[in-house]
């Protein structure tokens, strides 16, 4: 792969030309394609890596994986509201709240 897309170049943005290093048109489609699909665990093969693939496919799974987590945490806070585990959880934070009010407000909201 060249080291750049055609239209972050230096040369393509001053002169309207294509530099050696520049990509195709259809190079340029196909990198742009693996980035909004692509799931990659080697940053040689990702052309987003940033600490891990920032492309689409792994962004998608990943706001999945998240999404399921959060759904799953809000229905275990629902049983622990309905099932009154929240008699002995007086503990107050530094607003005056207890963790029973932040889960009762929690629970309140989802319904």
């Amino acid at each position: 792969m060249n080291p750049h897309p055609s239209r972050i170049c230096d040369n393509w943005l001053d002169h309207k030309g294509r530099c050696s290093e520049c990509m195709s048109p259809l190079e340029e489609i196909d990198f742009w394609h693996e980035c909004y699909n692509g799931k990659h665990n080697n940053p040689a093969d990702c052309p987003t890596w940033y600490d891990w693939c920032n492309c689409g496919g792994t962004m998608f799974d990943e706001n999945e994986r998240l999404y399921k987590q959060n759904k799953e945490m809000k229905e275990l806070l629902k049983i622990i509201y309905e099932t009154d585990c929240l008699r002995d959880w007086a503990f107050e934070d530094d607003d005056g709240n207890s963790i029973a009010d932040k889960v009762r407000k929690i629970v309140k909201e989802e319904q």
